[in-house]
């Protein structure tokens, strides 16, 4: 299910960029950053949580953020050797090894997207709802920057996103921020 994002406010709801094109020949194509860094990353016994877990393609690992206290204003940024043009952003943003650690864990709740250094806009995602955790997987929080599709207004060519945690959904047992994956899409072709 894809809902219309408003401009001013957008709400990232899930559901996948490639349902936009299902039966409609080749979708937006998904663009790995060559380097992520965090203004923090939790280590626990002989594992970092590091901010390179948001790109490589699996959901059951994660960036946890390690500051003291909640992670609100830990931040996460994403970077391209060439500029790229951002048609849509999915992201994971909770622990989705199972459902014990996401919600053991804080969510991502409300975030700045910055591209290039300069804030583009402000964006808030629905929360995942007990016992849905495998449809839940199957998409993330979706965010498109399609204008045919009332979508939020494109930044220019980047080389650079920077997520800064505004908000988050409680954890239930941590105050730890844990993402699990960011894909970054470029227009179809």
């Amino acid at each position: 299910m894809l809902l219309s994002l408003a401009l001013a406010t957008p709400t990232q709801q899930y559901g996948s960029v490639y349902e936009l094109y299902f039966g409609m020949g080749e979708g937006p194509a998904a663009v790995k950053p060559n380097q992520a860094t965090a203004s923090s990353s939790l280590s626990e016994s002989n594992l970092t949580h590091g901010p390179s877990r948001v790109s490589d393609g699996n959901k059951s690992t994660v960036w946890c953020e390690g500051q003291e206290g909640t992670g609100v204003g830990a931040s996460l940024t994403l970077q391209w050797e060439q500029p790229i043009n951002v048609y849509a952003i999915e992201i994971w943003g909770g622990y989705f090894l199972d459902e014990r650690r996401l919600f053991s864990n804080e969510r991502l709740q409300t975030y700045r997207i910055l591209f290039n250094g300069t804030k583009h806009l402000e964006v808030t995602t629905a929360d995942v709802v007990k016992g849905t955790l495998e449809q839940s997987l199957e998409y993330g929080n979706m965010l498109n920057f399609d204008p045919a599709l009332d979508g939020a207004t494109p930044p220019p060519p980047v080389t650079s996103m920077t997520i800064e945690v505004v908000s988050v959904y409680p954890g239930e047992k941590y105050t730890d921020l844990c993402i699990s994956e960011i894909i970054v899409y470029q227009p179809p072709s």
